[in-house]
């Protein structure tokens, strides 16, 4: 049975971006989408200004802006009290993607890390599975964003990582630690 592919017709996305290159290869993919409806802006001053007063389906934010980070803005749409953007998925574009940026970006309520350089396939397929996979949202003291916890539970059964036997390893669902099991 062959997958629906998306209708992004509708869809209107806000881009965070200071660099002009990055904004001009990440509009022209989505304009490749179908998605023609873009407002793209250099600072989260800019976006916030727009997102006090409208709403997206869809915000793709530079980790690395001027004046502040990127995952403040995150932080700051999961915190806003009126409207329906905070619960709008936020996907966090990073040239950084070492362990600490994902795990700020997840902790500030995005939804996904995508590592520049940035593909048509990878965008895709980000935009797919936050449509396809909603996930609880999660409101508490610390934390307000979409649930965090994924779980990877290794390589299939009977496949191995490397040519010599290793441990299996999964991420626990409750914290950054890693379950080895011999």
């Amino acid at each position: 049975m062959a997958e629906a592919h998306l209708n992004l017709n509708a869809v209107k996305a806000l881009i965070v971006d200071g660099d002009s290159y990055s904004v001009a290869l990440l509009s022209g993919i989505l304009r490749g989408f179908e998605l023609r409806a873009q407002t793209v802006v250099a600072s989260t001053k800019e976006a916030k200004a727009l997102l006090r007063d409208g709403y997206f389906d869809v915000c793709f934010c530079n980790a690395d802006l001027p004046g502040e980070h990127g995952t403040e803005l995150v932080r700051w749409i999961r915190r806003r009290a009126d409207g329906l953007v905070r619960f709008a998925p936020v996907i966090v574009v990073t040239g950084y993607a070492n362990s600490e940026a994902v795990f700020d970006a997840r902790d500030s309520g995005a939804n996904l890390v995508i590592k520049k350089p940035v593909s048509p396939q990878v965008i895709y397929d980000r935009i797919d599975w936050v449509t396809r996979h909603e996930r609880p949202f999660v409101e508490c003291d610390t934390y307000i964003g979409p649930d965090r916890r994924h779980v990877s539970l290794g390589p299939p059964e009977g496949k191995e990582r490397r040519v010599h036997k290793l441990a299996l390893e999964r991420r626990a669902p409750d914290d950054r630690r890693t379950i080895v099991e011999l």
